[in-house]
């Protein structure tokens, strides 16, 4: 029987969950040696995907990317985080921002989490104004 990448996800966190540190390298191992077995390798990169959407939702955090011209100064992180808390309806201390930096933006700022991005960069801006005028 195939199993899905979440299965094999959900599966694992339920086996690590119960198991002190020192035994979760272990069982780690045995896992990536049933991966191979069942020549299921593939899946990895999405199990790691499914486990981390695992941690996330048990220890409510929310996982948000921010996109800048630029790299954000510690003040606008910290406005940035706060609008996203309010928006997404999470505590800013549990928000976990990840930075990446896109120099086609001009400036502002896009934030994504999920399947949610808002765009607020210069360049959306000048290209909705761009097709208004049209």
């Amino acid at each position: 029987m195939k199993y899905t990448s979440k299965q094999y996800a959900k599966a694992l966190w339920e086996v690590l969950e119960k198991k002190s540190p020192e035994k979760r390298t272990a069982v780690l191992g045995n896992f990536i040696k049933l991966l191979k077995k069942q020549k299921q390798m593939k899946k990895l990169d999405f199990i790691i995907q499914e486990l981390e959407k695992i941690y996330l939702m048990k220890n409510n955090l929310l996982k948000a990317e921010i996109t800048a011209p630029y790299p954000p100064s510690k003040a606008s992180v910290g406005r940035i985080k706060k609008f996203a808390a309010s928006f997404y309806k999470h505590q800013p201390d549990k928000i976990l921002l990840e930075q990446k930096i896109d120099k086609n933006l001009i400036g502002g700022v896009q934030i994504k989490s999920g399947d949610f991005l808002i765009d607020a960069s210069v360049k959306n801006i000048l290209s909705k104004l761009n097709k208004t005028l049209l």
